[in-house]
């Protein structure tokens, strides 16, 4: 009983704290939520029957409870030590061999000591993927520009990752997804706008991405000793397509400049695992001619070195035998086995278990290409994961969510609290005349039209699974709550399926929009990408919008009445050529959507209403064409994301409208002459001087004015602090904002080499809800002020020690 009220206590918990406060909040609305009925096959993971370990010569079996490593009054480092002593080279070959996925997987168990087979392959990038909450995509969340909200949702994650693991060890099931060592978050650079990973990423910025990628980390593994769930920083380190255009991900070589390499591809890395991210995860891609999963330099010199990433490094999914088969940087598998374990990789994720390049590692330490105790360390960081998810432990010594419900998946608490954070997600990108938010409830005919309108796959973006019983809030949820009368319409006008595919649009029908739309008063239009144009594996070609779903616009504002109000939806992970929309007069606002997933329509109708004023901010560049996209294959940074880009987007990084309007009075800075490791920090005066009450999310930049000897020469400004807070109308707040030391560090060549170091000279910052110098802009005011950093050169490192 006492478990139970702790359960409920903790779930209240991760919904009550997060920013927003005196935004009222409803019950959960269960109406608008209806059954998938569409589900995957597997609704479950498949039952893995584990293969045992024979050691060389069997040593006496001992009773669990005498093996110190299950000691917990021992410190982890003696536990590890003790338990990998007791390894034959078989079995610590096998463990390092079977980092899944399906018959690669699991990992074995070893019975003469108790210990059970651990399956590695788990995917929580918006989620638990086997039946749990799906939260909005990363994309998404990252345009919250808000660490609690990720933290929170990180937590409940985690709490059904535990109820599904739980579950999966009873019924002895050990097949893909049923672990607790997420391989999230990405945290690649979103690069480029056409990558079609770019939805899983956190957008282009390397300190949001880190600051983000932070709150993920410290919200799975949660802040017990024992930790809940880990997290894996992947893909590492320079990877951002392509997928599949121009070429195949499998064999491409990044080609990487020095500066580029410290400036956008490795500082959000650097963060995830000083934030005590268990294990790393290598990329497909070659790195300037070496691939990333055997390449010291990286994986050695920056990860191990100068970052002190102390967890496990996982191969992507077949990576290693790219090494030899799509690269041939090798001549055969058993020097690949040895160019990878080398450079760094403790564990071999593979699709089969055939022909993996890891089972070599054991001929090859007795021939004596590498020692015992080479291998021991790496399997030490293996174990050294599992006792802190606290395999070994006595059950009745772990937190009181070791053994939560299954009660806890898609729950009442977990389900409001990601449709609070899909709120928090969307972007208004246009609002004429003010037209949103809409009180009225006397519309009469509300017609939806569009591929995503009913459509469960596509709104819920890439790494998701649909079980039957997973339950929805479609975006046709709003013609039923809008719409007065029985004549409410919806129509995808694309002729298929709700699925994936839909948003294709290569089969229009007009008929389908014209009756829809001809009698509405209000009339919204989905129009997007969804999985099924840009995901994993899958890069586009262009910005247009698919097939005919411009037409699909044509045709609405042609046949709805003229003096019907419209309102487009857009669902999509990277930017799309919407600028007939953004121009047109008869288009009265525009919501970026993202992948916003089960929450959608609940989510949407709070922020249409007014119930929420959006908040959310772009964390990407939107292009306004062809024109201003590079080459997919060039990896040079110039001209590319806000930082450097010098042309004028559709709409900047960090846009995003309200439906009020906050003023900023003052900005001091303390100290104004910092020196050592002292941080800097904002004080921001503001003010709602709008009529409703809402978040500001406010964004400090940074601008270096004192010549640094050319040191990013390039750079127009970089994010260094964010917050986002709420303030009631007519409200005026002071926020305390810090700098953290790593947003103002600059990457350069210095005394201990390559590295970040917090340079002396004047600095320029500007403070505001948006970027500075922009032409696009929102109607609040940006102030700008200065600082010098005195004394001499510091390494960063040197102050975070």
């Amino acid at each position: 009983m006492k478990v139970a009220v702790l359960v409920v206590l903790l779930l209240c918990t991760l919904v009550v704290a997060i920013e927003g406060v005196g935004i009222a909040r409803r019950e959960w609305r269960s109406v608008e939520f209806h059954k998938n009925v569409a589900p995957d096959p597997s609704t479950t993971a498949a039952p893995t029957t584990a293969p045992t370990s024979a050691p060389t010569s069997a040593p006496t079996t001992t009773a669990p409870q005498d093996f110190p490593f299950r000691d917990t009054s021992l410190s982890t480092e003696e536990r590890v030590n003790d338990l990998v002593s007791r390894l034959t080279l078989d079995e610590v070959v096998e463990q390092i061999a079977r980092g899944g996925a399906r018959d690669n997987g699991p990992s074995p168990s070893i019975t003469r000591l108790n210990i059970q087979p651990y399956q590695w392959t788990t995917e929580c990038v918006h989620g638990y993927l086997n039946q749990g909450t799906i939260f909005p995509q990363a994309i998404g969340l990252a345009a919250t520009f808000s660490k609690d909200s990720i933290y929170n949702m990180t937590r409940a994650i985690s709490l059904e990752a535990r109820a599904q693991h739980n579950h999966f060890m009873n019924t002895k099931n050990y097949g893909d997804q049923t672990g607790l060592s997420c391989f999230a978050p990405v945290i690649n650079i979103m690069r480029h706008p056409l990558w079609g990973r770019n939805q899983e990423t956190y957008g282009e910025d390397p300190f949001l991405t880190g600051e983000i990628a932070s709150a993920y980390v410290r919200g799975l593994q949660g802040p017990d000793k024992i930790a809940t769930a880990t997290a894996t920083c992947k893909h590492f380190g320079v990877h951002g397509g392509p997928e599949s255009i121009p070429v195949s991900r499998f064999g491409f070589n990044s080609v990487v400049s020095t500066h580029d390499l410290g400036t956008t591809f490795l500082p959000a890395f650097r963060k995830c695992v000083q934030s005590g991210a268990h294990g790393v995860m290598c990329s497909y891609n070659a790195i300037n001619g070496v691939p990333a999963c055997a390449n010291q330099m990286m994986m050695g010199g920056m990860l191990r070195g100068k970052f002190g990433f102390k967890g496990y490094v996982v191969s992507d999914e077949n990576a290693l035998e790219s090494i030899d088969t799509d690269f041939k940087y090798t001549k055969n598998k058993n020097e690949t086995a040895l160019a990878a374990f080398k450079a760094g990789c403790d564990l071999e994720l593979k699709g089969q278990k055939a022909d993996n390049r890891f089972d070599r590692l054991g001929p090859l330490a007795r021939d004596g290409h590498i020692t015992v105790d080479e291998l021991k360390e790496s399997v030490k960081r293996l174990f050294s994961t599992r006792i802190s998810l606290g395999e070994f432990d006595p059950p009745s010594s772990l937190p009181w969510w070791s053994n939560v419900s299954l009660d806890v998946l898609q729950s009442k608490e977990h389900m409001k609290l990601a449709e609070d954070i899909a709120t928090r997600s969307f972007v208004l990108l246009k609002n004429d005349d003010g037209y949103l938010p809409q009180y009225r409830y006397d519309y009469g005919n509300v017609s939806m039209v569009g591929p995503f309108a009913e459509n469960f796959e596509a709104i819920s973006g890439d790494y998701v699974k649909l079980y039957d019983g997973e339950v929805f809030s479609l975006p046709a949820y709003l013609t039923r709550v809008m719409g007065t009368s029985d004549n409410n319409k919806v129509a995808s006008g694309c002729v298929g399926k709700w699925d994936a595919s839909l948003p294709h649009c290569n089969n229009y029908d007009k008929s389908q929009v014209e009756d829809a739309v001809q009698h509405a008063s209000l009339v919204f239009v989905t129009l997007g990408t969804g999985p099924g144009l840009e995901a994993e594996g899958r890069d586009r070609a262009d910005l247009s919008l698919p097939a005919n779903q411009l037409q699909l616009l044509y045709d609405t504002v042609k046949y709805a009445p003229s003096d019907a109000k419209i309102v487009v939806l857009v669902f999509s992970a990277g930017p799309v050529d919407i600028r007939w929309a953004v121009n047109d007069d008869r288009v009265n606002a525009i919501i970026q959507c993202f992948f916003p997933a089960q929450a959608t329509g609940g989510a949407l109708e709070r922020v249409i209403r007014g119930e929420i004023s959006p908040a959310g901010r772009l964390p990407f560049t939107w292009y306004a064409d062809m024109q201003q996209v590079p080459s997919m294959t060039d990896y040079s940074m110039k001209d590319r994301t806000y930082k450097y880009f010098l042309g004028q987007p559709l709409f900047p990084f960090g846009y995003g409208l309200s439906y009020t309007t906050f003023t900023y009075n003052k900005v001091d800075i303390s100290p104004s002459h910092p020196n050592g490791c002292e941080i800097v920090s904002v004080l921001v005066d503001i003010s709602n001087v709008g009529r409703s009450g809402g978040d500001e999310v406010i964004q400090v930049y940074m601008q270096q004015l004192s010549d640094n000897g050319g040191v990013d020469k390039d750079l127009l400004h970089k994010l260094v602090a964010f917050d986002r807070v709420y303030l009631y109308p007519g409200e005026t707040k002071q926020v305390y904002i810090p700098i953290p030391l790593d947003g103002r560090a600059v990457w350069k060549e210095g005394s201990d080499g390559f590295d970040y170091y917090l340079e002396n000279g004047d600095f320029l910052l500007y403070v505001g809800g948006q970027q500075p110098g922009q032409s696009t802009r929102v109607p609040s005011n940006v102030i700008e002020t200065t600082f010098t950093f005195s004394g001499e050169e510091l390494l960063l490192s040197t102050c975070e020690r």
